[in-house]
């Protein structure tokens, strides 16, 4: 019995804690007409188990998971990176969202970091 919960807590944990990225991530070099981000959450304990889904201009790009990275390419312009808070996280409603606003230019990287709790810096 004892194996069966290591075993199941195991798998929840691997499940809960990864990322999944919707928006097709980049196999190439960055094209001189694109901008690509980079969006990395810090690998921590506290919320480890919570994902965070991540929207650029309202398209969602995927969900990140504690220590894990999304990674795209877009047009050149104004971005809206946002993420919503989870429900009940931080007496937040799921409505609630943090968002930053990137002037993005062709042919640039940008790379931001998301902590443990959704806070973009």
């Amino acid at each position: 019995m004892k194996k069966l919960i290591s075993i199941t807590f195991i798998l929840f944990i691997s499940i809960s804690c990864s990322t999944v990225q919707i928006s097709p991530k980049p196999t190439s070099a960055l094209n001189s007409e694109l901008a690509r981000v980079s969006i990395k959450r810090v690998s921590a304990f506290f919320g480890f188990a919570r994902k965070f889904e991540v929207f650029d201009n309202g398209k969602k790009i995927g969900e990140l998971g504690s220590g894990g990275e999304l990674i795209w390419d877009r047009e050149p312009g104004e971005m809206v990176l946002s993420i919503p808070r989870p429900s009940g996280y931080g007496g937040s409603s799921p409505a609630s969202f943090r968002d930053v606003i990137v002037i993005t230019k062709a042919g640039n990287r940008y790379t931001l970091l998301v902590n443990e709790i959704g806070v973009i810096r």
